[in-house]
C-alpha cells in the first residue's frame, strides 16, 4: 500500500510538470502569434515573413510537445493504474470453496435475482429463477417491467412523461408526501412541455 501511495505522489507531481511544460509552450506559440499579427496589421509596414516564420515553428514546435506529454502522462497513468489491479487483486477462488454460505443459499439467490430485476433483466431473472428454483413474483417483475417501459418513454424521443403522470397517481397513497410531491413535479414538467411546443390550451388543462 505505502508503494501505491508514493507512485500516486510520483504521478500527481508528473502530471502537474507536464501541464507546466505544456502551458508554457502554448504561451510562447500565443505569443509568436501575437507579434505575427502585429507585424501585419501594422499600417504601412512591409510584412514581416520572419515573424511568420517563428510563429508556425512555434506552434510546430508546441503541438509536439503536448502529444509528447499527453503520451508520456496517458503511458504512467496505464502503469499506475495496473499497479492499482495488482494490489487489490482479489482470490474469488474462496468464495466458491467456502462454507459460508451453504445455509444462506436461498438468501444469496434472492439478492441476485433482485439485482437482475433491478437491473431491467428480466430474461435473464426469469431464466436464474427457475434453474435456482426460486419463487421469481410475476407481481414483482411486472413492476419492474412498468418502471422500464416509463423509463424508456421518458429517455426517448418527445419525452413522454403521460405514463409517469398516471404511475405517480396511481402510486399517491402508497408514497404517502413523496406521491404527491412527485405528482406535482411530474405535471409541472408535463406542463413546460406543452408550453414549449406551444400547446397553450392543453397547458392550462
Amino acid at each position: 500500500m505505502d508503494s501505491l501511495i508514493r507512485d500516486c505522489d510520483k504521478l500527481a507531481k508528473h502530471q502537474l510538470s507536464s501541464t507546466q511544460k505544456s502551458l508554457n509552450s502554448i504561451d510562447l506559440a500565443l505569443q509568436a502569434l501575437q507579434t505575427a499579427k502585429q507585424s501585419i496589421q501594422t499600417p504601412g509596414t512591409v510584412v514581416n515573413s520572419e515573424s511568420l516564420v517563428k510563429a508556425k515553428s512555434q506552434i510546430d514546435k508546441t503541438q509536439t510537445l503536448v502529444s509528447d506529454q499527453l503520451r508520456e502522462l496517458y503511458t504512467n497513468v496505464s502503469k499506475y493504474g495496473k499497479h492499482v489491479e495488482k494490489t487489490f487483486k482479489l482470490d474469488l477462488s474462496v468464495v466458491s470453496t467456502s462454507r459460508a454460505f451453504e445455509d444462506k443459499r436461498s438468501e444469496l439467490g434472492q439478492a441476485v435475482l433482485q439485482h437482475f430485476l433491478r437491473e431491467g433483466d428480466f430474461e435473464l431473472a426469469r431464466g436464474f429463477a427457475e434453474e435456482a428454483q426460486l419463487e421469481v413474483g410475476e407481481e414483482a417483475v411486472e413492476g419492474f417491467e412498468e418502471m422500464y417501459g416509463i423509463l424508456k418513454e421518458i429517455r426517448g424521443e418527445g419525452h413522454v412523461l403521460e405514463g409517469a403522470v398516471r404511475w405517480a397517481v396511481q402510486r399517491r397513497a402508497e408514497m404517502e408526501g413523496l406521491g404527491l410531491a412527485l405528482e406535482f413535479a411530474l405535471h409541472r414538467l408535463r406542463f413546460l412541455q406543452l408550453v414549449e411546443l406551444g400547446d397553450a390550451e392543453a397547458a392550462l388543462r
